[in-house]
């Protein structure tokens, strides 16, 4: 029988076996929020964004369960907007016109492919570490914020008990 430990001897098994991959704590969860985030507006390969979520988190120490949900924000329903929000941003930063007679079909844009491609690949990296990096730092800071309420609150519940107790 395999001894508990046993697959911590190698880089990947202790990295496998890090606590802060499965439990809850301010700096994995806003890593593993930032991740998905930032996977899931990359360009729409099947799993791709699920897979590399998965394996950055495990190297990254962030919750992988919570990475692996937050690349799914950008689901089906919103692929569309998403998209053209990275392609709008791209042709914006290289100062591109809009592509003319736009049609939202998989035919049309294969044949104008070559015409979107880099616009489309620096607005999704734009995009992408933007968002990612504002849902990191608004996970942090709800993290913060949510503790100081419950201090708080903690804190009045005992004055309130005290003040109840008879001297």
């Amino acid at each position: 029988m395999p001894r508990p430990r046993h697959g911590q001897t190698t880089r990947w098994g202790k990295l496998i076996h890090n606590p802060n991959l499965w439990h809850l704590n301010r700096h994995s969860v806003a890593r593993a929020i930032a991740l998905g985030v930032f996977w899931s507006f990359a360009p729409p390969i099947p799993f791709l964004p699920t897979l590399a979520a998965t394996l950055l988190a495990i190297r990254c120490r962030a919750n992988v369960a919570i990475a692996v949900a937050f690349t799914w924000v950008n689901n089906p329903l919103t692929i569309a907007p998403a998209s053209y929000l990275s392609y709008s941003v791209g042709r914006m930063l290289l100062r591109r016109n809009p592509m003319p007679n736009f049609q939202p079909t998989s035919a049309w844009i294969h044949a104008n492919f070559p015409n979107i491609w880099l616009p489309y690949g620096i607005g999704s990296l734009v995009v992408s570490f933007t968002l990612a990096g504002l849902s990191y730092l608004l996970a942090q800071e709800y993290w913060k914020w949510r503790i100081t309420r419950r201090w708080r609150q903690r804190k009045h519940r005992m004055h309130d008990i005290r003040s109840e107790i008879p001297v």
